[in-house]
């Protein structure tokens, strides 16, 4: 942080000569330089050609604090102003004038040969002032300064998050720097760059004094935000719940659960839920949710089911299990009894440890007991649906553990299950299915199956072999594959021949489409080309030669040009003799007209052919599109006689009438 202040200083420069008039001038300082205070050589060398060289040297001395808010005047006190006289050296003398609280203290006189200072609240330029003169003396007049000193770089507002996990950070920030023309004597603050802070704001204040007690602050914020959320811990698993029979408004029990655990960066929270431990509830599902939520609205959550269902709807497999070693008695027809109950209470617990690795399993239920040795009636329960792979799955943990004969104490004999109203027996074939068509017999915990019972199962011919505990076919012939060698993998003799007779037809049939299609497209290119436009044309003639006229179908018409009308109803071809032969005898004068007509025929050139004996003809008519292939004789209104030789594809048409002024085409 700068305090210090500089002194711009400026003198003459020195200046050197030589008999050689060659000299380089250097020096340690220019003119113009700043100075802070101390005492600082000034050095000016002069060196000639010949390597001889001078100096001249000075020194700057700048006073610092407290002299530089003085202005001195030596030989010099005032008379009589003694406001406060003190014993000190001159430094300490300068710092009370400054520190000086009972009075402004505006001058000091010093007289060091007693070390006696003297503070006066007058100054030798104020009015009425005696002043006199003594070489013991020297007098120090205060430079009064009355403006704050100026702050460069004061920080914004700062905002910042907490570390992961605590409520603090530590903030940085670039110091402000302060400038004044006198001295800054002090620079207090209420925080340094990296201290820690703690969540909320906190506001940094540094405050800078001059000599003059003139003083400016710097004022900032630092704020500190958690958007950290708070964490539960050991969320319950969810729960399921089946409502006893005894029940009957299908509601559960009080059920409880350990709460989770919460913890926050603020060491502040508030954990609520929406269903508290011991709640009792209905049938179905149902959310129970833990909010944890901290001061300044931040939250986390944990959410588990409690899933309540009646027993009815509970997934079931009823099986029939022989305990061999147990006598039957007649107690073991009431369900009250004492031995009904010991015995139920043994087969349930062994039972269900069977299954305790099995999320969906629910309970077992003992129904009644049978006379056949003992034969126990009992319901697996499970809480969500099972297909019929998991039936088979959780009949086989059933199967395997009693496997050796034994369930606890009790020796088990056959274990049945219902399967579509009757009880078949559980073996390793019911519990892992035989696949089709193979007839397997159950062997321990293998349901195997042997060649010589599978007669008809290998086909084509193909060799029955063993494949560990069942049977596989091995194809003799590479004609047949599939896991019985049932699949013939070659065409037969009908197959070739239909397919050779499809694609003989298939290639008859793409051969007349190409033919038809290049047929199209030969009348399509030999068709002759029409116009197709009913937009009036000009066509200019340049002379009485014959010539190209060129056709512009947005000119505006002039009344000395012929206008052709394109409309086909106007064509009339009349004459006897419009075959006649001697026609196309005479001569002929051609006259040409190109240009766009319309879109579809831009640049077509159409020729006209007149039959004519004079060489200028004279055009009033139109021109319409018309198949006239032959040389037609039309009659123009003075009953004349006019022949026009048409090229197919074009001709001239004319709306015969006696009084008309628009004629066909005339030769006068």
């Amino acid at each position: 942080m700068g305090t210090e202040t500089s002194t711009e200083v400026t003198w003459t420069e020195p200046s050197a000569t030589d008999n050689s008039g060659k000299l380089t001038v250097t020096s340690t300082h220019e003119s113009g330089d700043s100075f802070y205070s101390g005492t600082t050589d000034v050095v000016y060398t002069a060196v000639d050609s010949g390597g001889n060289s001078v100096q001249c040297s000075f020194q700057i001395i700048i006073l610092g604090y407290p002299q530089n808010v003085y202005a001195r005047t030596d030989n010099v006190y005032i008379v009589g102003e003694d406001d406060k006289v003190i014993t000190s050296n001159e430094v300490d003398c300068l710092i009370a004038c400054i520190e000086e609280s009972d009075f402004i203290c505006q001058s000091v006189d010093y007289r060091d040969s007693l070390q006696e200072c003297t503070l006066s609240r007058q100054d030798i330029g104020f009015e009425g002032i005696t002043i006199e003169t003594n070489s013991s003396f020297v007098h120090w007049n205060r430079l009064i300064d009355n403006t704050d000193p100026s702050v460069e770089g004061c920080p914004h507002d700062l905002t910042r998050s907490t570390n992961a996990g605590v409520n603090y950070t530590a903030v940085r920030w670039e110091l402000p720097v302060f400038r004044d023309s006198s001295e800054i004597v002090s620079i207090t603050r209420t925080h340094n760059s990296s201290d820690i802070f703690y969540i909320g704001s906190t506001d940094i204040i540094y405050t800078a004094t001059d000599a003059f007690q003139n003083s400016a602050t710097c004022k900032f914020t630092v704020t500190i935000e958690d958007t950290e959320n708070p964490v539960l811990f050991n969320c319950p698993e969810s729960i399921k719940y089946v409502i006893p029979d005894q029940n009957t408004m299908e509601e559960t029990d009080q059920i409880t659960w350990d709460p989770p655990s919460c913890t926050d960066n603020s060491y502040t929270y508030d954990l609520t839920s929406t269903k508290e431990p011991g709640s009792v509830f209905t049938k179905g599902v149902t959310t129970v949710t833990y909010t944890c939520r901290d001061d300044v609205n931040n939250i986390g959550t944990c959410e588990f089911t409690v899933l309540v269902k009646t027993i009815d709807e509970l997934a079931r497999i009823d099986v029939q299990i022989e305990l061999a070693n147990v006598a039957f008695s007649d107690a073991l027809l009431d369900r009250q009894s004492e031995q009904f109950k010991a015995l139920e209470s043994d087969l349930i617990y062994l039972i269900n440890g069977l299954y305790v690795d099995e999320d969906n399993f629910e309970d077992s239920v003992v129904n009644d007991f049978s006379s056949g040795s003992v034969i126990a009636d009992v319901t697996l329960l499970y809480f969500n649906e099972i297909d019929e792979d998991q039936r088979r799955y959780y009949l086989d943990i059933l199967l395997t553990q009693t496997t050796n004969g034994q369930l606890g104490g009790f020796k088990i004999g056959n274990i049945s299950v219902e399967d579509n109203g009757e009880y078949v027996l559980v073996d390793a074939c019911y519990t892992l299915p035989c696949p089709d068509d193979i007839v397997c017999q159950a062997a321990g915990l293998l349901c195997t199956a042997q060649c010589d019972n599978n007669p008809e199962y290998c086909l084509n011919d193909a060799t029955c072999v063993s494949s560990g505990n069942l049977i596989e076919c091995s194809c003799t012939s590479s004609d047949y594959y599939g896991i019985r060698c049932q699949i013939v993998d070659k065409w037969s003799h009908a197959e070739i021949a239909a397919l050779t007779f499809g694609c003989f037809w298939a290639a008859l049939l793409l051969v007349v489409l190409v033919l038809l299609i290049i047929n199209k497209c030969n009348e399509y290119i030999q068709q002759p080309k029409r116009h197709s436009s009913t937009d009036s044309v000009v066509v200019e003639k340049s002379n009485y030669e014959n010539k190209a006229y060129v056709v512009d179908p947005s000119a505006e018409i002039p009344d000395s040009m012929a206008v052709f009308d394109i409309d086909e109803d106007d064509i009339d071809i009349g004459g006897e003799d419009k075959n006649n032969s001697e026609d196309l005898d005479e001569e002929k004068n051609t006259y040409h007209y190109t240009g766009s007509v319309d879109d579809e025929n831009k640049d077509e050139e159409i020729s006209i052919i007149l039959g004519s004996t004079e060489k200028v003809p004279s055009f009033s008519g139109s021109l319409a599109h018309s198949s006239l292939g032959s040389t037609n004789r039309i009659h123009s209104a003075s009953g004349s006689t006019n022949r026009i030789h048409s090229v197919s594809g074009s001709s001239l048409h004319q709306s015969l009438s006696g009084a008309s002024t628009s004629r066909a085409p005339l030769i006068a």
